[in-house]
């Protein structure tokens, strides 16, 4: 008898057959054959079914866009002072008004400092609204199948009737 597998082998597969397997004797020995079946074990293995093409494509359209915005305007008033005295005057702010001293010398029969004139600013906001032209791009995706049997959920461009 021929066994395909080597003496050692055939001895480990031997130990994991149970005891009521065949038993031959020959001259006082014991020669187990061992009863081996086959088993088929399912699995899965991926398979590549084929491909998909994206072609992507830039549309430009022009959009228009209505925005307020917020700017200062200044208003500004000069209030005529002509006062002197007798050192230096300091910027300051009543309410909503920046007053911004404006001091000259004047020669006289002595040198006097004079307060000449104060400029008031105030700041006030004006919101007016702007319009923006501009041009957006926008990217569309065309997909073409390339398999046999189609992917799947992959909208079909139509066919043209032929009549």
């Amino acid at each position: 008898m021929r066994l395909r597998v080597t003496r050692e082998e055939a001895q480990a597969q031997a130990a994991d057959v149970p005891a009521e397997t065949l038993l031959l004797r020959e001259g006082g020995s014991e020669l187990r054959i061992p009863v081996l079946e086959e088993r088929l074990i399912p699995g899965t293995q991926a398979v590549d079914e084929g491909e998909l093409r994206i072609h992507t494509r830039v549309e430009e359209r022009e959009e228009r866009v209505r925005q307020p915005v917020t700017r200062d305007d200044l208003e500004l008033r000069q209030v005529p002072i002509n006062r002197p005295i007798d050192a230096p005057v300091q910027r300051r702010t009543e309410g909503e008004w920046l007053i911004i001293p404006i001091m000259e010398e004047v020669l006289v029969v002595t040198k006097q400092l004079m307060l000449k004139e104060e400029i008031h600013i105030r700041t006030q906001q004006v919101t007016e609204e702007q319009e923006v032209i501009e041009t957006t791009r926008h990217e569309r995706v065309d997909l073409d199948d390339a398999t046999e049997r189609g992917v799947r959920g992959l909208r079909q461009p139509k066919q043209p009737n032929r009549d």
